[in-house]
């Protein structure tokens, strides 16, 4: 039988959640519990579901999902032309925008300090944002206003197109962020733990940082094989280990460790500039801020990587 919460009671920080499994009681983690509303990670946030969110109309969604729509229907139109190796490429593409939640969510990439999710449709074809990271604070508990988010856009190339798609995409980001601009999601539906026990939170227009990650198709067919093999046999620990430590996740801890600071380093150059405004100044600073933040809780997730 499925596990399910018997009930999502206000409880003390750090206490466990009770599940009913079998007729049985059975006790789960605050973190092993969080995200069990969000285990069909590996679809794309509902934007229907967020009509009644304040902050956003009725008319606004129902308009974004028409767009998402209109733009499927390109998208697929574009595919039916392809070329077998760029269809078969387009596959392994979909396959990658899984690959991150399945090894931080599955597979224990960095235990319950970090969960992933897709984004929206509207914000993978809009804003160009596969996943959604959400780190979480050591103390577990949470506000909706102080969320540590960070965007990943996955770039599947090779060679030498791949080093100069992702350092194109990556000066734009620059020229953004010293323009005192930042990366936005649209829709946002997560988990967070307050002091009253798991909430659903959902928000719109969320500015968050981004980060271009250029992977091979050699390390996403990879990953995709240590995964399967590890599900099929989930007591092999030799199969566990393939796929805690599949190549795909050092590339990750590398770029965002190494983007993270070099846009810090841009933005603090940056404010030394005597022909920006106080407002730049004060925008800069901000958003800096929230670089670091977000830089210092990853690097704690990911400290015993050994990467």
């Amino acid at each position: 039988m499925k596990e399910q919460f018997s009930s999502i009671s206000p409880d003390k920080k750090g206490e466990s959640k009770k599940l009913i499994d079998n007729g049985n009681e059975k006790k789960r983690s605050p973190v092993e519990s969080l995200f069990e509303e969000i285990k069909s990670y590996k679809k794309h946030i509902d934007i229907s579901s967020f009509i009644g969110t304040p902050g956003i109309s009725e008319k606004e969604i129902r308009r974004d999902m028409q767009e998402v729509e209109r733009l499927k229907v390109e998208f697929e139109k574009s595919r039916k032309n392809e070329s077998l190796e760029k269809f078969e490429s387009s596959n392994l593409a979909d396959i990658s925008e899984t690959i991150l939640p399945a090894g931080i969510n599955e597979h224990n990439w960095f235990g319950g300090n970090m969960r992933a999710m897709r984004t929206s449709e509207f914000d993978d074809f809009k804003n160009k944002i596969d996943n959604i990271i959400h780190l979480f604070p050591d103390e577990i508990v949470e506000s909706a206003d102080g969320l540590r988010l960070m965007g990943l856009s996955i770039d599947m190339t090779s060679g030498k197109n791949m080093t100069e798609d992702k350092f194109k995409k990556i000066n734009e980001l620059k020229e953004k962020l010293l323009d005192g601009d930042r990366s936005e999601i649209k829709y946002l539906k997560t988990i967070i733990l307050t002091e009253n026990g798991p909430q659903v939170i959902k928000k719109v227009r969320i500015k968050i940082p981004k980060i271009i990650l250029g992977v091979s198709p050699e390390m996403i067919m990879q990953a995709d094989i240590d995964f399967s093999a590890s599900e099929k046999d989930p007591n092999n620990k030799v199969l566990k280990i393939k796929a805690e430590n599949t190549p795909v996740k050092k590339i990750f801890i590398k770029e965002t460790i190494l983007q993270l600071k070099g846009y810090i380093l841009i933005l603090n150059m940056g404010r030394t500039n005597e022909k920006l405004t106080d407002f730049q100044k004060k925008m800069r600073k901000e958003i800096t801020s929230m670089y670091q933040n977000v830089l210092d809780d990853f690097e704690k997730a990911v400290a015993d990587s050994n990467i």
